[in-house]
């Protein structure tokens, strides 16, 4: 239901449900996914998803040059907004677009939204932690 229709969108889907099988919200929450700071970890799932899209480009035969100048702006719009992925996802959903490739790219939303929803800590329940 996360619009994984090819094999790099799979492959970081099943890592994606391993790991939230295995690991408790903790990892998530706390330990930022075994990376030193909630901004590390943003960055490098950025690095990771771009490298997914440039390859699932590259496999559905997109042009090496398009590709490039897609990531170029994308890269430019993720340096402006560092713990933005959403940005980034959508300046490549729009370069797409605009170049009349056919890919979808709903995958990357509902990933980086599922990264953000799992990594974001619970509010308190209660104002001062104190029992009502």
């Amino acid at each position: 239901d996360m619009g994984a229709d090819t094999k790099i969108k799979q492959e970081f889907l099943s890592e994606l449900d391993e790991k939230v099988m295995d690991k408790g919200p903790r990892y998530f929450q706390e330990e930022f996914q075994g990376y030193d700071s909630y901004g590390e970890l943003i960055q490098s799932e950025t690095s990771r998803i771009r490298n997914g899209i440039v390859d699932d480009l590259e496999e559905l035969g997109v042009d090496e040059e398009k590709v490039l100048r897609i990531m170029s702006y994308a890269n430019d719009v993720a340096k402006k907004n560092p713990y933005q992925p959403e940005a980034f996802i959508e300046a490549i959903k729009q370069d797409i677009e605009l170049e009349g490739i056919k890919y979808d790219m709903s995958f990357w939303e509902n990933y980086i939204s599922k990264i953000l929803e799992l990594s974001t800590k619970a509010e308190p329940r209660f104002a001062g932690g104190g029992l009502v």
